[in-house]
C-alpha cells in the first residue's frame, strides 16, 4: 500500500475529527475525541494547514472592524483569536463551547494575545435561552454541524442570530472524496471503523457535500459554496494520525468496532513509513457562506 493512499484515509478521518470540542445536543461523552490539552495540539495543526483557506473564507464574508461575531464550537480558541482581531477593539466576539476544559484553553489563548473583546459562554447552542436574535453580523461554524444529529436545527438558530444581511461562514469535511486503489487491509479497517463510528453516533461525516443545500433549504437569501482540497507533508501526516488514534480509538474498542491489535498495527505502519519529501492530498472541504435576507 502506498503512503499516498493510506494518507488519504487518515486525513479523511482527521477532517471529521477537526473540531473535537463542538457543542453537542447529547451528553459530552457522546463525542469520540479528547478535550483539553490532549486534543489541543491536533486542532492547532489543523488550523495551520487551513490558514490560507480560512483567511479567504473570512475575506469573502467581509468581516470587519466593529462587527459582532459568534464562534460556535470555539474549541481551543484558534478561530476565536482570528475573529477577535478582525472585528477589533470596537467589535465583539462571543465564543461558545460545551467543554469547560476547552474554554479554559481558549481564554488563556485570548489573554496571551492581549485581546479584550471576547465573551465566553459555556453551553450547548441547541439549548441556549435568550439568544440575541437579529443582532449578529457573522456566525462562524467550522467542523461543527457534522457532529450534530440535527444540523438543520443549528443552521436555523444561526439564521435567527443574524441581523438582516448578516452571514454564516460554515465549513465541513467530506468522507467520500478519497479512494482505495489497492484495497489494502489497513485501509479497509480504518475506513470501516470510521463509517461504523459515524453510524453508531448518528453523524454525517459527508456533510460537506450537502452543506450548501442545507442553507438553501433553511431559507437563506443567498449562498456561496465551494470546495478546496489541500495537501500536507509526511511529518504532519504522521503526527496527526498518531494524535488522532490516541483520541477516538478507545471508544471504538469499547464499542467492539476495533481491537487493540488493529490499533497497534496502524501505529507500527505509520511509524515505519520512510521519511521522504512527499505531500499528501487531503479529503475535500466544503465551504459555504450564507446571507440572511436584507429588509
Amino acid at each position: 500500500m502506498s503512503k499516498r493512499i493510506l494518507s488519504l484515509v487518515l486525513i479523511a478521518f482527521f477532517t471529521f475529527a477537526t473540531n473535537a470540542f463542538a457543542m453537542l445536543p447529547e451528553k459530552e461523552d457522546a463525542y469520540v475525541l479528547s478535550v483539553g490539552q490532549k486534543g489541543s495540539r491536533r486542532l492547532d495543526l489543523q488550523n495551520d494547514l487551513l490558514k490560507e483557506y480560512t483567511d479567504e473564507h473570512l475575506k469573502k464574508a467581509d468581516l470587519s472592524k466593529g462587527q459582532i461575531a459568534w464562534d460556535i464550537g470555539c474549541g481551543n480558541g484558534t478561530m476565536t483569536v482570528k475573529l477577535a482581531r478582525k472585528v477589533g477593539e470596537t467589535g465583539t466576539v462571543y465564543a461558545l463551547d460545551i467543554s469547560e476544559e476547552q474554554l479554559t484553553i481558549a481564554k488563556e489563548r485570548v489573554k496571551d494575545e492581549g485581546l479584550k473583546n471576547v465573551t465566553f459562554i459555556q453551553g450547548d447552542i441547541m439549548s441556549q435561552k435568550d439568544l440575541p436574535t437579529g443582532s449578529v453580523d457573522l456566525v462562524y461554524m467550522r467542523f461543527f454541524l457534522s457532529h450534530l444529529k440535527d444540523p438543520e436545527v443549528a443552521i436555523g438558530i444561526a439564521k435567527d442570530l443574524l441581523k438582516p444581511g448578516g452571514v454564516v461562514a460554515s465549513q465541513e469535511a467530506t468522507m467520500s472524496t478519497f479512494y482505495d486503489s489497492s484495497n489494502h487491509q489497513i485501509f479497509c479497517e480504518y475506513r470501516n471503523a470510521v463509517a461504523a463510528m459515524g453510524k453508531k453516533f448518528g453523524k454525517d461525516f459527508d456533510l460537506g457535500l450537502r452543506l450548501q443545500s442545507l442553507y438553501e433549504q433553511a431559507g437563506y437569501a443567498k449562498t456561496d459554496g465551494y470546495f478546496i482540497q489541500p495537501t500536507m507533508n509526511l511529518a504532519v501526516t504522521r503526527e496527526l494520525f498518531l494524535l488522532d488514534i490516541g483520541e477516538w480509538t478507545p471508544k471504538a474498542i469499547d464499542a467492539g468496532i476495533l481491537t487493540p491489535d488493529q490499533i497497534e498495527n496502524w501505529r507500527h505502519t505509520i511509524n515505519h513509513w520512510a521519511d521522504e519529501d512527499e505531500n499528501f492530498t487531503m479529503a475535500k472541504y466544503g465551504y459555504v457562506l450564507a446571507w440572511k435576507e436584507k429588509r
